[in-house]
């Protein structure tokens, strides 16, 4: 069980990476407040599940002043009879005039018990605001699978080129190149398990 608590204050941006690969049992809470003028919050999250993992995010995010933006964007890749859990809730208080939210939510499916829940909310108590939600969740592009076999890729390598690249899409604003690098080794080996 993790909790996460921030207040964010004028003119400050507060950028999170959250990643897990793999975890048998995963709860993680994270509230921010965006309490003052121009303050941001960036969430960027990257789940790998496999066997009988299950994590369980809830982020709470609450714009409680004025020019205030949140963006939070969660992919998660699912195997074997993991399970994935993805509660995102946004809230605009009344004198948050011109406050931004976007939520962005994309699951790739790789075994049929495999499951997730995805549960992007808002609650805007403003009509001055730019809003914007989505979750899709499906399997791999077979159209994208058999283009790429169709130029001698065998069936494996297409899944991981195609995995690695949803993957990678969430750790390449990471700033520090150490930690990049070994998330993506993380990522590289993960991936040698998909057929």
């Amino acid at each position: 069980i993790y909790n996460f608590t921030a207040d964010v204050d004028s003119s400050s941006t507060l950028n999170l990476f959250l990643i897990n690969i793999t975890g048998y049992l995963v709860k993680k809470n994270y509230f921010i407040n965006l309490n003052q003028a121009n303050s941001s919050c960036n969430i960027s999250s990257l789940n790998l599940l496999d066997s009988d993992n299950h994590i369980d995010d809830f982020i709470n995010i609450n714009h409680i002043s004025k020019h205030t933006t949140s963006s939070t964007i969660q992919k998660n890749i699912l195997k074997g009879k993991s399970k994935c859990i993805f509660y995102a809730k946004a809230k605009i208080f009344d004198k948050s005039y011109s406050s931004q939210v976007s939520q962005t939510n994309n699951n790739i499916i790789l075994s049929n018990n495999a499951i997730v829940h995805s549960n992007p909310q808002l609650e805007i108590h403003n009509n001055d605001v730019k809003c914007s939600h989505g979750s899709t969740t499906g399997e791999l592009d077979a159209d994208a699978l058999f283009y790429m076999r169709s130029r001698g890729i065998d069936l494996s390598e297409c899944k991981k080129l195609i995995l690695n690249g949803f993957a990678n899409s969430i750790i390449e604003n990471i700033m520090n190149n150490k930690i990049k690098n070994k998330i993506k080794n993380k990522i590289d080996n993960w991936l040698l398990n998909v057929n």
